[in-house]
């Protein structure tokens, strides 16, 4: 009975943990938190976001990526045209030394076309980012619900909080922080 009570207090100590942070770090360059929604039947492409950290002194760009869930992969943003939002393709991303970068629902992404499988949630499947000076990094990212606005475990890296899978990025008031992209 006493093991169950302990076993039982573990769990629940456990659970109350804050989320361990998916962090990919390579050349100064750090990823927080990849993850994409699920695609509906039939669907062809899909998105992926994350949260890209440079270290102090350290400026790149990222400038490409690719899977082997995708024909293809194109760095996209938002732009607002005549009152209405269009998704742009755009050649890089550029990363400030100390900053965070949001790739987030509404601003800059990845878009994955010509899927060669649907992304089904809890899945995880292999991204390559390219940067400029960094070079290739590979990054786990983690598939979530089609109506998800946040990776599984909420955002785990420095300057942000989020629920989990709740309204996305909420940037806090620290040094270093840019937020980039819409919210």
């Amino acid at each position: 009975m006493r093991l169950r009570a302990i076993a039982a207090a573990i769990i629940v100590m456990a659970a109350a943990l804050p989320a361990v942070a998916a962090e990919t770090t390579q050349n100064g360059v750090s990823v927080f938190d990849p993850w994409a929604r699920a695609t509906p039947r039939g669907t062809q492409v899909g998105s992926t976001y994350m949260l890209v950290r440079m270290a102090p002194g350290v400026q790149d760009r990222l400038v490409g990526a690719y899977s082997d869930v995708a024909r293809t992969a194109a760095l996209q943003a938002y732009e607002r045209e005549g009152g209405v939002m269009r998704r742009i393709r755009i050649d890089g991303i550029g990363l400030q030394p100390g900053e965070t970068t949001a790739l987030v629902p509404g601003g800059y992404h990845i878009l994955l076309s010509d899927l060669t499988q649907p992304l089904r949630d809890g899945q995880k499947f292999k991204l390559t980012l390219v940067f400029e000076k960094a070079g290739e990094m590979v990054v786990d990212v983690e598939v979530t619900a089609v109506a998800a606005t946040g990776p599984r475990g909420g955002y785990t890296a420095p300057g942000f909080v989020s629920t989990p899978g709740g309204p996305g990025v909420v940037p806090l008031p620290i040094p270093g922080f840019v937020p980039k992209g819409s919210y």
